[in-house]
């Protein structure tokens, strides 16, 4: 089920409406795969203003699972808007494991997530042995790279 469909589809559960119905709104499209695998399990978060808590759904093809309020890890103070999701997200993983050929390391996991920066991208985030992590976003509108660098979070 493309990304658009799901999230469409957690708007319809109790919980969600109940949030949006306060006001709220979507601030958080996040996924955790394997290098050599497809995505198949989304994590999507609902901000509610009304008690400051963002609920979020995961959710697959297959199952949907709506977890309890908590607090944010930070202010939240946007709404991300789907319309400018033209890139669908494996075609940003595609665009950007050609980038990831310019660097050097072995990715264990990659992090792939819809935000709202200057732009609307997909961050996608290589996450490597001994703390190496090569962070790229690409443009979700036209598919266009905006940004490429290697972290060493454990140096920082």
């Amino acid at each position: 089920m493309k990304i658009k469909d799901l999230v469409n589809k957690i708007k319809n559960e109790k919980e969600i409406k109940d949030i949006l119905k306060n006001g709220g709104f979507l601030v958080s499209i996040l996924s955790i795969l394997e290098p050599d695998e497809s995505i198949k399990t989304w994590y999507i978060g609902f901000y509610d203003p009304s008690d400051k808590k963002i609920t979020e759904a995961i959710v697959t093809d297959e199952s949907l699972k709506i977890e309890e309020p908590d607090d944010p890890l930070r202010e939240i103070n946007n709404n991300l808007d789907m319309e400018y999701m033209k890139i669908d997200p494996d075609n940003a993983i595609n665009i950007a494991k050609g980038e990831l050929n310019k660097y050097k390391i072995s990715t264990k996991k990659i992090i792939i997530s819809f935000q709202k920066k200057e732009k609307y991208v997909w961050n996608v985030n290589f996450v490597g042995s001994l703390g190496h992590l090569i962070t790229i976003d690409i443009d979700s509108v036209n598919g266009k790279i905006l940004n490429s660098k290697e972290v060493n979070i454990l140096r920082r």
